[in-house]
């Protein structure tokens, strides 16, 4: 009877740590994280500098940014096993002038675990887009409003270049439209070597992009600023544009837990 209980009481205490270890992981994967995107400006590897500094395009055209700004929407996780968190409610404005800047989106109360792709939308969705009710970033304010039509423009990149005859001129996209509402999507495969991306519970998981400007005039189209230097209505040209930034602008550069 003695050596019985003995076994009993051995075996609960051996068992009560591995139970108490799986409940405090089960408690972690409940408690939900923090994502913060981070939309960094490059040129061809190098940061943006507005104004002074002199990029050149494939085309061979020499330019300078002085206003870049953009809607990211429809933000969704997908897990390792393929189920998918989405924050269908969120407008963000990412913009870089010389009086403000907006790089990064916070999400909060993601669920904790591994995550292997991420897809968001340049632009505002048709529902929202035309829609009185100001959700998020979708304010007249942000001077994203069309002011001879209804809707936002989805993306701004203003600027100046040089044109073949050694003038100055204005480079002016505004795109915008729903034919030019675009889905981007990135994984961790695509990246050539980072790991999953790990949501924890109570940590701020960050997920930093770079957006090349370059890959607008050349990614899919080649776009030549001595053609093509003034948009801003919905079309064709518009068209070749929304296709290069949903094509090669946005790339994962790096992910890290803080």
């Amino acid at each position: 009877m003695l050596r019985r209980f003995l076994s009993r009481t051995v075996f609960i205490l051996l068992f009560l740590p591995l139970s108490f270890t799986a409940c405090k992981k089960d408690d972690q994967q409940m408690i939900p994280g923090k994502v913060t995107l981070q939309f960094n400006p490059v040129v061809d590897g190098q940061d943006l500098v507005l104004d002074d500094q002199e990029f050149t395009n494939s085309a061979g055209n020499k330019y300078k940014v002085e206003k870049l700004k953009y809607y990211v929407s429809k933000l969704k996780l997908t897990r390792s096993d393929g189920s998918i968190v989405e924050f269908p409610d969120g407008y963000f404005l990412i913009e870089e002038t010389s009086l403000s800047n907006r790089r990064e989106i916070s999400l909060e109360n993601v669920p904790a675990g591994n995550y292997s792709s991420f897809s968001f939308a340049i632009g505002v969705d048709s529902a929202r887009n035309f829609s009185t009710e100001m959700v998020g970033d979708l304010n007249p304010n942000n001077d994203m409003a069309w002011n001879w039509v209804s809707g936002y423009k989805f993306f701004m990149l203003e600027g100046k270049f040089t044109t073949a005859a050694n003038a100055t001129d204005a480079m002016v996209f505004h795109i915008g439209g729903n034919r030019s509402y675009r889905t981007i999507g990135l994984s961790t495969s695509s990246t050539g070597g980072l790991a999953a991306i790990q949501i924890k519970a109570n940590s701020n998981t960050i997920i930093e992009l770079n957006a090349d400007i370059n890959k607008l005039f050349n990614a899919t189209t080649t776009i030549d600023l001595n053609t093509i230097n003034a948009i801003m209505q919905p079309g064709e040209e518009a068209d070749k544009i929304a296709n290069n930034y949903a094509t090669g602008m946005f790339t994962l550069k790096n992910v890290r837990l803080e």
